[in-house]
Order: C-alpha cells, then structure tokens, then sequence
C-alpha cells in the first residue's frame, strides 16, 4: 500500500511540474516572449527529461516562434516598399519585394503585393 501511494504522489508531482511548465509557457507564448517559455518548458525538462508533452509542446512554441517572426518579417517588408511607393519608386519596391518573397517563399503576403 505504502509502494502504491508513494507511485501516485511522484505521478501528482510530475504532473503538477508539466502543468505549471505548460501553463507559464502559454501565458509568454501568448505575450511574444518565447524566451521565456522556452526557459519555463526546459525547467519542465530539467525535472523530467525527454517528457513527451513537453517535448511536443516545444516543438509547437519553436513552430510558433518561427512564424511570428516571419510574419514580423512580412510586415517590415510591406512598410519599408509601401514607402518606397510613397517616394514614386515602384521600380524599387517590386525589386525589394521580389528580393523578400525570394527569401520568405512560403510568404503569399509578398508575391501578392507585387
């Protein structure tokens, strides 16, 4: 009995650790600051290594991460031709959007603009 719940406190542990790692990962996930959620999903890790809900939910916030920052991108991109359409120089934009839609294939924001 003593063997039984002593397995049932470590199994309420772990899943307290991989909760709270999950839980304080979506609040910065949801702020931008993937920094930080990786750094609460890798304390998770420290604990319990190669846990697989926190190796899964690691790869979505890199995934996340990755098309943030492309759509940051995207954005910069449209501001930075859309003033240079502001300064008559449509020969610049199109270059500088062809030039980003080259780099950022998977990006249909870009080739649409052009």
């Amino acid at each position: 009995m003593a063997d039984l719940l002593a397995e049932v406190r470590e199994a309420l542990e772990r899943a307290n650790v991989i909760s709270r790692a999950a839980t304080q990962c979506e609040e910065f996930v949801a702020e931008a600051r993937f920094d930080k959620a990786f750094q609460a999903l890798d304390a998770g890790l420290k604990t319990y290594p190669g846990d697989p809900a926190l190796m899964a939910r690691r790869h979505d916030v890199a995934e996340r991460q990755e098309a943030f920052q492309s759509a940051a991108t995207v954005r910069t991109a449209l501001e930075e031709a859309q003033w240079l359409l502001s300064q008559d120089r449509l020969d610049l934009a199109a270059d500088f959007l062809m030039e980003k839609a080259a780099g950022l294939p998977d990006q249909p924001a870009l080739l649409s603009r052009i």
